[in-house]
């Protein structure tokens, strides 16, 4: 099986000995707009844009080893029970206020409210873990868990910390109020967000670039064009075919991270009584062409195809079993046959955001290759925010051709807990079993790493069979940047990391 590029970062092009400088405005653009200002509402299109108001209380470095932020330093017990952090001192939100342990413990506490279950679908399930919040003062929280819980910088990772005043009061769902590198300025939707500059950030000196402005298009072919009209310095995700096409410029630099966690997957909506039989599931994963989607839709770009989401740096990744399911029409009849269906009429549903010319491709290739086999399928795009709400509530008819995130976690569980396509409770397939709940949680509770990792296999196998998601190839974060754009990086989870980018 090929092997996909390491991840990587954007330097463009500057004298060795140039310094970053402080001033001047980075125009990205990016297909699809934002769903709303909620700090622990979280996408990839928020995670680039008004999510850089906030910060967490710790990341992962390159190696996925967790990191300082908002957290200088922590204890954790022998057990993997008992985490205490002891916070920075000095930070302040955007409004002025001191931000202390009580804001953590407000944190925890609001994720953990199932009233908020769909909005923080990716961190309810985690911060269930916590049985209890102790502040023993201002600099310091101690979170206790009733079981080890080897994944909790997994969860802090994707933790923004929001402030309970701004949250509650009656300008929340306009406006933010963080600790992170940039203020919000402006939203307006369908057209653009602006962020600015945190002079106050506890990082002294950073971020550099005054202002952020992020334009919002409704399709690739219009950002490129703005693009190569200078009219944007960036471009989020544009199609492959145009950052293959425009990093031949030696002025512009393209980076494309197939190794960020992320993945292209299809869902397949298990209520609908076509999807109830496994049978039919495993015969949609056979009917699927990995090989051709990967040398030709996704430009070999990303190496070869997948049956698992995990990249090779998941403790659950899996090389052997990651060719289960060849592309053979003739075994996905068969099993069509052994369910009892001689025919089936289906939809595929695909986003317009971001890879939407990869995914329109991928719809057709899949729909020609159904057609084989006696499943007639209508192809049917929508916007983003639409395409994301469907998942949630599983709302649309059959097939779900989507990406995404959150893979490369140092316990694979977290992915199982907290991503969308898998996450065992509430999965954009509306698939629910007891078996593949209490394998997660095993895994997720086991303090012995080789335990874990033979749940992990156990976990594999079952994903593989079951097929009510199957990933089909890794999903490159692809940006493209001009000239005047210096050290624009991705950061461990695939979000752009501006607060090291400068303009000169």
């Amino acid at each position: 099986m090929a092997q996909p590029p390491a991840a990587a970062s954007v330097a463009t092009p500057a004298s060795a000995s140039a310094q970053p400088k402080s001033g001047g405005t980075v125009h990205t653009g990016q297909v699809g707009d934002i769903a709303n200002l909620d700090g622990h509402y979280s996408n990839q299109l928020s995670n680039n844009t008004v999510q850089l108001a906030y910060d967490k209380l710790a990341a992962y470095d390159a190696q996925m080893q967790p990191q300082p932020m908002l957290a200088q330093s922590w204890d954790i017990s022998d057990d993997l029970t008992t985490f205490k952090f002891n916070l920075r001192k000095g930070v302040t939100f955007h409004n002025g206020r001191e931000f202390t342990s009580d804001d953590v413990k407000y944190n925890i506490q609001r994720v953990q409210d199932p009233k908020l279950a769909a909005l923080v679908a990716t961190l309810g399930q985690q911060a269930a873990w916590f049985t209890g919040v102790e502040t023993p003062d201002k600099y310091s929280v101690v979170l206790h868990t009733d079981k080890p819980r080897p994944g909790v910088f997994d969860f802090l990772r994707n933790f923004n910390i929001v402030d309970k005043e701004t949250m509650e009061g009656p300008n929340a769902k306009t406006s933010i109020n963080g600790t992170g590198p940039f203020k919000f300025v402006e939203w307006t939707s369908g057209d653009h967000i602006t962020m600015a500059r945190n002079l106050n950030y506890w990082q002294a000196g950073k971020p550099y670039i005054d202002q952020l402005r992020i334009s919002i298009l409704r399709d690739p072919q219009a950002m490129a064009t703005q693009f190569e009209a200078s009219s944007l310095d960036v471009m989020y995700a544009p199609s492959l075919v145009d950052a293959v096409r425009l990093k031949q410029d030696p002025r512009n630099q393209a980076v494309i991270n197939a190794q960020g966690g992320a993945f292209f997957y299809v869902n397949l909506n298990v209520i609908n009584p076509i999807f109830t039989d496994k049978l039919v599931r495993q015969a949609m994963n056979y009917a699927l062409d990995r090989d051709r989607i990967a040398s030709t839709v996704l430009q070999g770009l990303v190496g070869g195809p997948i049956d698992l989401p995990w990249p090779q740096n998941s403790p659950a990744f899996d090389a052997a079993k990651n060719n289960a399911y060849p592309f053979d029409l003739d075994k996905a009849a068969a099993l069509l046959k052994q369910a009892g269906l001689s025919s089936v009429d289906t939809e595929i549903t695909y986003s317009t955001a971001n890879f939407a010319g990869e995914y329109a491709s991928t719809a057709q290739i899949y729909q020609a290759d159904l057609a084989k086999i006696g499943v007639s399928t209508s192809l049917k795009p929508v916007d983003g925010p639409t395409f994301t709400q469907q998942g949630f509530s599983q709302s649309y008819a059959g097939l779900r051709i989507g990406a995404g995130g959150a893979a490369n976690v140092v316990d694979a569980a977290s992915l199982l807990q907290g991503g969308n396509a898998y996450n065992y409770a509430n999965n954009f397939s509306g698939f629910k079993d007891d078996v593949y709940g209490n394998l997660v949680n095993a895994a997720s509770t086991e303090p012995d790493v080789a335990k874990r990792k033979q749940l992990y296999s156990q976990l594999n196998d079952y994903l593989l069979d079951q097929s009510f998601t199957f990933a089909y190839a890794y999903s490159p974060t692809t940006i493209v940047v001009g000239s005047t754009v210096h050290s624009l990086q991705f950061d461990a989870s695939g979000a752009l990391a501006y607060v090291d980018a400068w303009v000169g």
